[in-house]
């Protein structure tokens, strides 16, 4: 109402308006108060009374206007504008490639300087959507262990010993959705798929035996690894638990197969979650320098040798390094990977355990082995202590070498695969 009692005092509202206006002034419980309003407005106002009055227009004034106008129009005809012509005013040839080195020379710069502020721009969404991922991923994580007093553990042995079983069993909670992309790295085969969904344990476990089961195994967990836990003295796998050590990893990107570093980001960078929920970026470079991250203290990809020893896998390896000698537990100096054929059966009966059934180390003319898969391994792991060195008249026999039905030539003629100096054929 306030409002519009400047618009009523210049008489600038309509009919209906002032009415209402007037009906309030004669209100005995509003209208004074509004009346003393009005006139503090009409005392301010009253300057403009002069020029609320009509002016009346000078006597002849449309007469000479037109006049005017008529004098104008005879004296000449009126100017037409010039008309752009492209000859005239055409450029040389000197111009003309002066002209283009310029906008080429310009638009150089331009790419020059905005080409690395897009990479960097891209390389930072790219960060950011994986560090929000494994942020989800540590609030399910840290949820569960809230409910179950430990984090996701695969059973100690079964089709279902693996360390991708965590997703399943988080999707299987309602804690992770199966098909919103959280365990996916940007730009990886998966996320080129765009079909990726996290099996629930009831499908996971309905799917054992059959060919989609294996299928199921490599990409449960997504483009990140996890735990394989640790043993105990006893050799009994120990459940994951929640100490929430800043050093301790629980999820990474996922190894391999070599199982010395991820190709999740072409940058070279590692992401890395921890127990107590932070994460940390590493560069290929300084990935294993305080503790490999995909094998444990005895060079293997399977679960710790103790609480300390921290082993993240993928999604299809075991906390045990299965039956035999798994190449996935060896470095690449240490054995070909051409021939995973050939090394890839389990040892024969009365066979060294340490060793594939095909070879065995033995010690030239008194046919006892050599030390263990261990020791082997030790050779060339880089965190171990020295290990022990087999004398130098130890060579390697093919025992029982494999048929050429059973391995195919394309192995074969890439063996010899362990290249110690003190070991040859």
């Amino acid at each position: 109402m306030r409002d519009d009692l400047v618009g009523y005092l210049l008489e600038a509202i309509d009919q209906p308006e002032a009415r209402r206006i007037e009906t309030a002034l004669a209100d005995p419980d509003t209208g004074p108060a509004l009346q003393r309003e009005l006139d503090a407005l009409r005392k301010a106002t009253r300057v403009l009374d002069p020029d609320r009055a009509a002016f009346a227009p000078p006597p002849g004034l449309a007469a000479r206007t037109m006049a005017f106008v008529a004098s104008q129009t005879a004296s000449g005809p009126l100017p037409t504008p010039r008309v752009f012509s492209p000859s005239a005013d055409e450029p040389t040839g000197s111009r003309v490639w002066l002209d283009r080195v310029l906008v080429a020379a310009t638009a150089l710069a331009a790419c020059v300087l905005v080409a690395p502020l897009l990479l960097d721009a891209i390389v930072d969404a790219r960060t950011r959507r994986v560090e929000r991922s494994l942020q989800t991923a540590s609030a399910a994580l840290q949820g569960y262990a809230e409910s179950h007093r430990v984090f996701p553990t695969p059973p100690d042995s079964g089709p279902l010993s693996r360390a991708g079983l965590y997703a399943p069993t988080l999707v299987s909670e309602r804690r992770l959705v199966a098909d919103d992309g959280t365990l996916l790295a940007p730009g990886s085969a998966l996320d080129r798929q765009g079909s990726f969904r996290v099996p629930t344990l009831e499908e996971l476990k309905a799917a054992v035996g059959t060919p989609r089961f294996e299928q199921l195994l490599r990409t449960m967990g997504g483009d990140f690894g996890y735990t394989l836990g640790h043993r105990d003295a006893a050799g009994v796998l120990q459940p994951n638990a929640n100490l929430r050590r800043e050093h301790h990893p629980v999820m990474a990107d996922a190894p391999d197969d070599c199982c010395q570093k991820s190709s999740n980001h072409p940058n070279g960078l590692h992401f890395i979650l921890f127990e107590d929920g932070h994460i940390e970026r590493v560069r290929q470079d300084d990935l294993h320098r305080d503790d490999h991250l995909y094998r444990n203290h005895d060079g293997q990809t399977a679960a710790g040798t103790d609480p300390e020893d921290a082993v993240i896998g993928d999604s299809h390896h075991q906390p045990e390094c299965g039956p035999g000698f798994s190449l996935s537990c060896l470095s690449p100096r240490q054995v070909s990977t051409s021939c995973r054929t050939c090394l890839g059966r389990p040892p024969s009966a009365g066979a060294d355990p340490a060793l594939p059934a095909s070879y065995q180390l033995i010690r030239a003319g008194s046919g006892s082995p050599l030390p263990s898969r261990r020791t082997l391994v030790s050779l060339n792991a880089r965190r171990l202590r020295t290990p022990r060195i087999p004398s130098p008249d130890a060579r390697l026999r093919p025992t029982n070498p494999p048929s050429a039905d059973r391995c195919p030539a394309s192995a074969r003629s890439d063996f010899p695969a362990l290249r110690h100096p003190w070991l040859r054929w």
